[in-house]
Order: structure tokens, then C-alpha cells, then sequence
């Protein structure tokens, strides 16, 4: 019985390991802006689940093969756990704050489409391989060099006015009004119209090195009164965004 719970608690630790592993790349991402701090945090979330672990391992261990353990060995463990949940306290503390204020930065377009029908669809990102635009996966990928989010959401109006109107919010946060303009500044992103259609990249692009701090941006699309619109995508991709009509 003992050996059989042993090797649960084995199973039980592998297993928080490989979560964390998972999440490593999330905390690199959206981690404290110190990569020091983001790597202390990292190892230290690490210690949190695996000394207490391997504290009972070794309990059971000690009672099933009567193994003396020096008292030191146990107080060290618990000293270098409290350590690392301090460092993983401070370092959230650290990204908390980076989330404090946000911005916007509004851009509009206009574009005579005399068309009854207007499509709105994703626009092509076969240049980035092995893309998921499934956030059931994870809304990161990093490429070449650049970070990809896929934080685009679409609206879309019914106007008075004849023309096809744009509007781009690009959004972030970060620890001042002066840092989140700067992290919007980071935002790429960029869409197409040609003809009767409006293609939006449903993801944005920032350098490879960035921190996410919640960039994103939000469409609206204004449409005249009196005109269709299609909401088409690639069936071979997940959906790449909502798009709902809203009312003024």
C-alpha cells in the first residue's frame, strides 16, 4: 500500500512539473517585465510544488524502509519553499502593477463601397506556419521575429453616412498613462480592402522580445444603411473572431 501511494505522489509531482512547463511560456510572455525576476519566478514556482512533494516521498520512505532523515534536511527544504513563494509573491506583485493603467489610440478610415454586399473575413497569415487561432491552445505564438497575440475582436454598425468607415482602438496597459501608450506603440496590425471585401488579420504583432500587457485591438466597422453583410473565413482555420451587429 505505502509503495503504491509513493508512486502516486511521483505521478502526482511529474505531473505538476509538466503543467508548469506548459505555463513557462505564458509567464515569459506576460511575466515581469525583469528577466531575472521572470526566470526566479519561474524556478521558484517549481520549488513551491516540487520540495513539498518530495517531502512527502521521502516521508513515506521513511517509514516503509525505516530510513533516518537529520532534522536539518527538512528545515532547509521549508526554508528555500518559503523563499520561493516570496519570489513568486513579488514577482506577481511586479507584473500586478505593469496591468495598473490603461490606454487607447483610435484611428478611423473611410472607403466608398457601392456594392450591396459586403464580405468581412480574416485576412491570409499563410506566411506564418503552423498558426493556432484556437484559444483553447493559446492565444501567443512566437515567430521568426515576432510575438503574435490573438487579441482582435470585431463590431460592426449600421451608419447614415454612404461611406464604409473604420475604426481601429488599439488598447494596452501598463504601469502609467506614458508606459501603456508606449506598449500600444508596440501593436502591428493591419487589414485590407479590396473591392466589395474587408479583410482583418485576426491577430496582432509585436517584436519577439515584448511583454503582453492586455494589447489588443477592437474594429468597429461602420456600414451604410441598406447593405448586406457576409461574414465569410478559411474553413481549414478555427473561426478567427466574433463579429456581432451593434446598436449605436
Amino acid at each position: 500500500m505505502s509503495l503504491v501511494f509513493i508512486f502516486s505522489l511521483i505521478i502526482t509531482g511529474i505531473s505538476s512539473f509538466i503543467a508548469l512547463s506548459f505555463s513557462n511560456f505564458f509567464i515569459r510572455v506576460a511575466g515581469p517585465e525583469s528577466s531575472i525576476i521572470s526566470f526566479a519566478g519561474i524556478i521558484s514556482a517549481y520549488l513551491i510544488i516540487g520540495i513539498p512533494v518530495l517531502l512527502l516521498i521521502a516521508f513515506f520512505i521513511r517509514i516503509a524502509f525505516k530510513v533516518k532523515v537529520r532534522p536539518e534536511v527538512n528545515f532547509t527544504a521549508w526554508t528555500i519553499w518559503f523563499i520561493a513563494l516570496f519570489f513568486v509573491f513579488y514577482a506577481g506583485t511586479m507584473t500586478a502593477v505593469d496591468f495598473k493603467k490603461q490606454q487607447s489610440i483610435i484611428k478611423k478610415s473611410e472607403f466608398s463601397i457601392p456594392d450591396n454586399s459586403i464580405y468581412i473575413g480574416e485576412m491570409s497569415y499563410d506566411f506564418l506556419p503552423e498558426y493556432y487561432p484556437d484559444y483553447i491552445k493559446s492565444p501567443f505564438k512566437i515567430y521568426n521575429d515576432s510575438l503574435y497575440v490573438k487579441y482582435v475582436d470585431v463590431q460592426y454598425f449600421e451608419s447614415d453616412s454612404p461611406f464604409v468607415t473604420i475604426e481601429q482602438e488599439f488598447f494596452a496597459r501598463g504601469m502609467n498613462d506614458k508606459k501603456a501608450i508606449q506598449n500600444i506603440n508596440k501593436i502591428q496590425s493591419s487589414f485590407l480592402v479590396n473591392g466589395n471585401k474587408i479583410n482583418i488579420l485576426p491577430f496582432i504583432r509585436m517584436p519577439k522580445n515584448s511583454k503582453w500587457r492586455n494589447q489588443g485591438i477592437k474594429y468597429k466597422i461602420y456600414i451604410p444603411k441598406g447593405k448586406n453583410v457576409i461574414f465569410e473565413y478559411d474553413e481549414n482555420h478555427a473561426k478567427p473572431f466574433e463579429i456581432d451587429l451593434m446598436e449605436k
